[in-house]
């Protein structure tokens, strides 16, 4: 808030009469007290003047004016009486005037200028996290380096760790030291010796307080804990001999035949699963050796015909293996040769494979009769002469069901190179 005095003189004519003109803006009111004095000199001169006594309230720059306020009952006798000491005594107004409007000129400060938006850039918002970050990061070191070292300015007593190794695990702690004891096998080290020791012998620990102590580590030899069995059936026998040799445990064989698990599958075990075995035991496998054999001395087919001996191998509980066929001057359906060879021992019930000659090969040979066979008897008798059955026709006949009644080619037609198989006509 601030108010001006502003005091003007003029030598125009003013009328006799006073009277207050309202010149103002809304925001202030200037009230002119014109009257009319005159001032006698030695020359006469009648010199008129009017006095302007104008107060007001100037806005501030950038700010909106306040509201008229609603005067009291009081403000028109104060003007009143503002105007009447004014009329009264001018001269002393004007320079009373002048004064203040000096004193206010004096203390009137330049209009401040707005100060211009800070705007936040990124640059100040790093520096001030980066500063933030090696402040705390400081302080965190400063604080961990005072937690090592300001324990050591206490007062301490020194200690000489002792050695243990290759001696028994002693009993009772050293004054001043805490023995931390773990146990380990070792098959070279006796049980309760120890093997070795942290810190090493001969070392200094610094002891704090009466009560405080040195850790020392110790491992200390022991036996092997005892070996629980497990159930080695089914396995074979390697893997089961390979499971007792890690656990230092030694194993015996015994074979027995078995018609139920294969040749090298352990049975049993003696002692049986789940006992406590010590270092150095002996466990028994019972190893399956197969099947039973059961041998016999195979019969000698040579000289027989096809048919007789696959007879004799059907009765002396042999199989018939491979049958082939091959030239040679014996008989045609002479056996020359078999495998296994006559009287070599072999296993009873095996198959047994020989060898059918079909003449030489330079005679002229025929096709067989075949009437009266069954289908079986006709297709043994073809292998003899190197022919196969081709195809079956069922024909109505009396005579009994199977029968071969008739052939082709027919009987006693030369066997050439072309010829291969012989068509049977067999009774329905």
């Amino acid at each position: 808030m601030k108010y001006r005095f502003r005091v003007s003189r003029s030598q125009d004519t003013v009328p006799s009469h006073r009277r207050m003109i309202p010149t103002a803006p809304a925001h202030r009111r200037i009230y002119r007290l014109r009257g009319r004095n005159t001032l006698r000199s030695p020359v006469r001169e009648s010199i008129r003047w009017s006095e302007l006594f104008e107060v007001g309230m100037l806005p501030e720059p950038g700010k909106k004016p306040k509201k008229r306020r609603v005067r009291s009952k009081l403000t028109p006798r104060l003007y009143t009486l503002a105007k009447a000491i004014a009329c009264a005594f001018p001269k002393a107004v004007v320079r009373i005037c002048r004064t203040l409007s000096a004193w206010a000129r004096s203390l009137r400060l330049p209009p401040r200028k707005p100060r211009p938006e800070k705007q936040i850039h990124a640059i100040s918002v790093l520096s001030g996290v980066l500063c933030a970050a090696i402040l705390v990061t400081t302080l965190s070191a400063c604080g961990i380096l005072a937690a090592f070292f300001l324990p050591y300015h206490r007062p301490h007593t020194s200690v000489t760790i002792p050695n243990f190794v290759g001696k028994a695990a002693p009993r009772e702690e050293p004054s001043a030291i805490h023995l931390s004891i773990e146990y380990e096998y070792n098959p070279k080290v006796p049980s309760g010796t120890v093997i070795a020791q942290s810190p090493t012998a001969g070392v200094t620990r610094r002891v704090y307080g009466s009560q405080g102590y040195c850790t020392v580590l110790l491992r200390v030899s022991k036996e092997r804990d005892a070996y629980i069995l497990e159930d080695l059936r089914g396995k074979t026998k390697r893997d089961a001999r390979l499971i007792l040799t890690n656990q230092n445990i030694q194993s015996s064989i015994i074979e027995e035949y078995s018609d139920q698990y294969e040749a090298g599958t352990v049975l049993s075990t003696l002692p049986s699963a789940g006992q406590a075995l010590k270092e150095g035991a002996v466990v028994t496998l019972r190893v399956s050796a197969g099947k039973q054999r059961q041998t016999a001395l195979v019969p000698s087919l040579t000289g027989l015909t096809e048919s007789a001996a696959h007879t004799l191998l059907h009765s002396g509980g042999w199989q018939t293996g491979t049958v082939t066929y091959r030239a040679s001057s014996l008989p045609i359906g002479t056996v020359i040769d078999q495998s296994p060879k006559a009287h070599a021992e072999a296993e009873k019930g095996a198959a047994v494979s020989y060898t059918v000659s079909t003449g030489d090969r330079y005679d002229t040979k025929n096709v067989p009769d075949l009437y009266g066979l069954t289908e079986q008897e006709a297709a043994a008798r073809l292998r003899e002469y190197g022919l196969v059955v081709g195809s079956r026709f069922p024909v109505a006949s009396a005579a009994p069901k199977g029968t071969v009644i008739t052939q082709s080619p027919l009987p006693g037609t030369p066997i050439t190179s072309s010829t291969v198989s012989v068509d049977l006509f067999l009774s329905s």
